[in-house]
């Protein structure tokens, strides 16, 4: 993992050598106390004299921006401490495992490298369901990363009766395949919740569950208001490595949050357009 990228490898190895305290060697490189211990861990600059150094102005072209292109590069070119506020949810590849594995890894530990410690980083994960009945969770993904939480986001589904002449219960559950999903929770090491939306994330566990939306021509991955709630776990810039139909920047307008937008193509681009001016909702959910 790098989680910064303004030391050359002279330095690195200095830092290495030391034996001063982390926050003395943050303080006099200008780093974050955590790259200085993940450095010392042997966690980050695995290949230092490959990556430019990134001015600290340089996200700032993406303000405002939906990006399409390699998701990697793009969030390559992005300084620590861009967006304190990462959500995404990757979409599955079609690759074998270890492919998958590394490319996500690689993904997720870029947007940490980005949201810096005060940041946070929500990854959102569908079960992956093999024919011989095995899930796949992901877990592998995330191992080593700071993993804080896990919530479980589900759709809250109808109920529905069954014929008049069935004499089992006389009402079930409508299936509904994929209904749900986990939200990983990963943050720097100074990341707290805002204080403002503490009580208001405590009152709803670890479980949260929306309605049913109606249905469109592109349905978003995932509902607007759960963008807003995960929103609220963080602070300042939004960033989401995959748009999509852009439910994530339209969750930020609504804070009045800055927001960036990256996707591997522009196939959502005029849907998400549409979308800012149809379906902004401006009630707060917290």
């Amino acid at each position: 993992m790098r989680n910064d990228r303004k030391l050359d490898h002279d330095q690195v190895q200095a830092i290495r050598r030391s034996h001063l305290p982390n926050k003395s060697l943050a303080r006099d490189y200008g780093v974050d106390p955590v790259t200085i211990r993940r450095i010392r861990n042997r966690e980050t600059y695995k290949n230092v004299p490959e990556n430019p150094q990134i001015p600290p102005d340089a996200g700032r072209r993406f303000d405002g921006k939906y990006e399409t292109g390699d998701v990697v590069k793009l969030l390559g070119e992005v300084p620590v401490g861009y967006a304190e506020t990462i959500l995404t949810m990757p979409p599955h590849l079609d690759a074998r495992p270890g492919e998958h594995v590394r490319r996500e890894r690689r993904i997720i530990e870029e947007c940490l490298r980005i949201a810096g410690a005060f940041g946070v980083v929500m990854y959102i994960r569908r079960p992956q369901f093999a024919d011989d009945g095995v899930i796949d969770l992901g877990m592998d993904i995330l191992e080593g990363l700071p993993l804080r939480e896990v919530i479980i986001w589900t759709w809250s589904r109808p109920l529905v009766r069954r014929s008049p002449g069935d004499p089992t219960l006389a009402r079930r559950r409508c299936p509904i395949r994929h209904n749900y999903a986990s939200i990983h929770v990963l943050s720097g090491e100074l990341w707290t919740v805002p204080e403002i939306n503490v009580s208001n994330l405590r009152s709803r566990g670890s479980v949260w569950r929306f309605p049913l939306s109606p249905p469109t021509d592109v349905p978003p991955e995932f509902p607007l208001e759960l963008a807003q709630w995960c929103i609220a776990l963080g602070r300042g810039r939004v960033l989401d490595p995959f748009a999509g139909t852009g439910t994530t920047a339209l969750a930020a307008e609504a804070y009045g949050r800055h927001w960036t937008l990256f996707d591997e193509t522009d196939a959502h681009c005029d849907r998400f357009a549409r979308r800012r001016v149809d379906e902004v909702d401006p009630q707060l959910f917290l």
